[in-house]
């Protein structure tokens, strides 16, 4: 820190917590020096790995052309689009799901309220899976695959087929492709079995 600016935040430290939590600092740097630290990343890495190729795996089976989900290549959640129903029905289908012990978030608030033409035209749910076993996973889609047939029966206006579905604002998010899917399944993608400190972070949904 430059010298110049050392008092001012010896004093702004001092005003917003009093002291650093020394005994954390000291059990995080011992756990960072053993290496236990890193065994664990890469083991919590490995397993969100595979839970999210249950999930992907998963939501093809149930769904097939009528779900699109993006952002499987980083993170611990993914979007999933779901082709055929139309977000008007949004709240309805959320409730219904909750309902069915469902813990689904949709992704329609992240967007611009202001802004009509990026509003998405059908309904996308955010899916979290770093907590969830698998077991869980599968179950979660085979509720949710249970809660959109018997909405579909309550709202006989929903497209038949993904060909009549609207098409969504997808602001450059790309359809998950086979490609995707299989990397997924399979594991690790080239880079992360090529440089282990670039694998990206992988975060909770389905049943709550």
């Amino acid at each position: 820190m430059p010298p110049g600016l050392r008092d001012a935040f010896t004093t702004a430290k001092r005003l917003s917590d009093r002291h650093s939590p020394a005994l954390e600092q000291d059990a995080l740097a011992d756990l960072i020096a053993s290496g236990a630290y890193e065994r664990h990343v890469r083991s919590a890495r490995r397993r969100n790995r595979e839970r999210r190729a249950v999930l992907l795996t998963s939501l093809s089976k149930a769904f097939g052309d009528d779900v699109t989900v993006v952002g499987a290549d980083a993170g611990l959640h993914v979007v999933a689009w779901l082709n055929r129903v139309p977000r008007k029905y949004e709240k309805d289908l959320l409730a219904r799901a909750t309902a069915a012990g469902l813990g689904l978030y949709p992704v329609s608030p992240l967007y611009d309220p202001t802004t009509v033409a990026s509003q998405p035209s059908i309904v996308g749910l955010v899916m979290g899976y770093a907590s969830l076993g698998e077991r869980e996973l599968e179950q979660g889609v085979q509720r949710l695959a249970g809660v959109l047939e018997a909405f579909r029966t309550r709202a006989p206006s929903l497209p038949n087929s993904s060909k009549d579905a609207p098409r969504k604002n997808r602001n450059g998010l790309v359809q998950l492709s086979s490609r995707i899917a299989n990397k997924a399944a399979s594991g690790t993608s080239r880079k992360e079995a090529e440089r282990p400190d670039l694998r990206s972070k992988r975060t909770n949904t389905l049943p709550r």
